[in-house]
């Protein structure tokens, strides 16, 4: 594996964005096509690979093969407007994360870290091949003690990794103070930018999302919670991130906005996307969360329940976020269940009780 510093920002001839170069790897006979084929070959992974791209044509992955061995390449961006400093520092975020988490969290294994686009043409992280179903999909699939084993999975992971220091994945350290500092200043960029809101394209959304707003912004106002010691965060987790399938393990991916913070962050990501995200009845969906938050506390050894009100929180803006901008009526439900939770102390995902409307009781705003 090469695990080099990235260098100094500087332009480079390929005009390609990552995602229109990985289309055009998986073209057999491209330049790009023969350009990575023989950078793998140069790193010892011989020449004879067939390319494809995931089912998520969003991403910059191509997955190869060969014989009985499989790999994902993931490209970076090295474009002349882009700020090569910046795609670097991604990608050794993630190299670092995919370094500190072996062994301890499921993550694929780095093969190699190509800092600099000389060789195959962008920046570019080769690593093991994991499950390629968004474990989201894999709950909708599985029944309902599977369903369970996921949820039970996917916590222990997230318990893992609140024990992840800066020291362990080589990160600048971040004091308490700092973490809360910065979480602060988070939640009053959100009253601003939901001031906005409201007086721009808010218009074009019921008078009950406009309730839900203000109610947040209240939540904002109040401040952050007391949060735990910072550990690894990978700030983007969701139920697209984290894969599985019924042979293969539950694997967390895309690691590359990795950074140290609260381990709320993570939580409360996890909470609204679960929430919104995953394909099942919304009762369905109420109880996997609530099975999940039971199996993060207990594997927590107690300290689970005291990371709970910043999760709130965070999945309150995640919601709001996802009503606000990308008009999911799922994100509605949501967002009033994080208001009633942070009145009640957690109450209603805690307990046996309903808390929310179902499917059919209420339209979206």
């Amino acid at each position: 594996m090469a695990d080099e510093q990235p260098g100094e920002n500087r332009a480079h001839p390929n005009p390609l964005t990552p995602i229109e170069y990985a289309d055009a790897v998986v073209a057999p006979g491209s330049s790009e096509h023969q350009r990575v084929l023989a950078a793998l070959g140069r790193h010892g992974f011989g020449q004879q690979w067939t390319f494809r791209r995931p089912a998520r044509r969003h991403s910059s992955v191509v997955l190869a093969a060969s014989n009985a061995r499989s790999i994902c390449i993931k490209f970076y961006d090295h474009s002349p407007s882009a700020s090569w400093k910046c795609s670097s520092e991604r990608l050794l975020a993630h190299v670092k994360a995919l370094s500190a988490l072996r062994g301890r969290v499921p993550v694929p294994h780095t093969l190699v870290a190509a800092m600099e686009p000389d060789d195959f043409g962008l920046p570019t992280l080769v690593t093991t091949a994991v499950a390629e179903t968004p474990v989201k999909d894999a709950i909708a699939a599985a029944a309902g003690p599977a369903r369970k084993e996921l949820a039970t999975s996917i916590a222990a992971a997230l318990a893992a990794l609140t024990e992840v220091t800066p020291t362990d994945v080589a990160m600048p350290d971040c004091s308490i103070d700092e973490i809360e500092r910065q979480f602060g200043a988070m939640l009053q960029e959100e009253i601003q930018w939901y001031d906005d809101w409201l007086g721009a394209k808010g218009k074009r959304r019921g008078l009950g999302c406009h309730d839900l707003v203000r109610r947040g912004q209240q939540v904002f106002a109040n401040g952050a919670p007391p949060l735990q010691k910072p550990c690894l965060v990978h700030s983007d987790l969701g139920v697209n991130n984290i894969t599985s399938s019924a042979t293969q393990p539950v694997a967390i991916i895309d690691w590359d906005l990795a950074r140290i913070g609260s381990p709320a962050d993570d939580l409360g990501k996890f909470l609204a996307r679960s929430l919104i995200d995953v394909p099942i009845p919304r009762e369905q969906r109420l109880d996997l969360v609530r099975f999940f938050i039971g199996s993060y506390c207990s594997q927590r050894e107690g300290a689970g329940p005291e990371v709970l009100p910043g999760a709130l929180i965070l999945a309150l803006s995640e919601a709001l976020y996802k009503m606000a901008v990308r008009e999911q009526d799922e994100a509605v439900w949501v967002a009033e269940m994080m208001l009633k939770e942070l009145d009640d102390n957690g109450s209603v995902l805690r307990s046996g009780r309903q808390g929310a409307s179902t499917d059919a009781d209420r339209p979206g705003c």
